[in-house]
């Protein structure tokens, strides 16, 4: 790839999350429950069931090179795969607040929907951000995506399907 596609490519994810309004939490025309109201965390908890995908097609930064795809399913279960191979599998909870093994405790602000609290097999508690999320529309100027804030930075998928 070149360089200026790369570019491009940052740019327009930029442009994405900007209008995204990455700042305030989407509200429920994007995707809720009554316009104008911002989503709860029920909405969240009902919204985010399904697979969410982003292709990385360059490494940078953070993100590697490659497919990504986190499978929500109604039992609280979360399976996360890398260009095609489950990668883990842990069970997740959307939550306000979280207590997580490094971090302690950690709660939701008002720039954002929930925590997502992903429980690992060994019983480890890692907690992220559910910074913003609309699952309805298709194309530009607002395809469907979920931001998924965490230590390092942010996670952006960039598409949905309801398949679990």
């Amino acid at each position: 790839m070149r360089a200026i596609d790369v570019v491009a490519s940052l740019l327009f994810v930029s442009i994405l999350l900007c209008s995204a309004s990455v700042d305030r939490p989407a509200s429920a025309t994007q995707g809720g429950s009554a316009a104008g109201d911002t989503l709860t965390v029920e909405d969240v908890r009902n919204m985010i069931v399904g697979t969410w995908t982003e292709d990385v097609s360059e490494e940078v930064g953070a993100f590697e090179k490659g497919s990504h795809e986190w499978v929500f399913t109604e039992d609280g279960t979360l399976r996360k795969y890398r260009d095609g191979a489950l990668s883990e599998t842990v069970e997740y909870e959307i939550t306000q607040e979280c207590e997580d093994d490094r971090m302690g405790h950690l709660e939701a602000a008002s720039t954002q929907l929930a925590m997502l609290k992903e429980t690992y097999s060994d019983g480890s508690v890692l907690c992220k951000y559910v910074t913003n999320m609309k699952k309805s529309g298709e194309g530009l100027p607002e395809p469907p995506f979920l931001l998924i804030g965490t230590q390092g930075g942010n996670i952006y998928f960039g598409k949905y399907s309801p398949d679990q």
